[in-house]
């Protein structure tokens, strides 16, 4: 998986799109990033969320990478 996360010409990744949303290119899955903001609002939100669940809560890389994989 790739992700640009540079919406001006020229983009970082040659070959992207900034509004591919999970496209295979080259092999790769790619997110551009238009594509790949509206997820990002979303799960920042989430996690706000659950911060307000239980606010002892630590969400580190791995609890945040495990609930945009299961929003993506």
């Amino acid at each position: 998986m790739m992700a640009d996360a540079n919406a001006t010409p020229p983009l970082g990744i040659g070959g992207t799109d900034m509004m591919d949303k999970g496209n295979l290119r080259h092999g790769k899955i790619i997110w551009g990033a238009i594509g790949f903001g509206s997820l990002k609002l979303a799960l920042h939100r989430a996690c706000i969320a659950k911060l307000f669940e239980d606010n002892k809560q630590v969400l580190d890389a791995e609890n945040i990478f495990a609930l945009a994989k299961e929003m993506a």
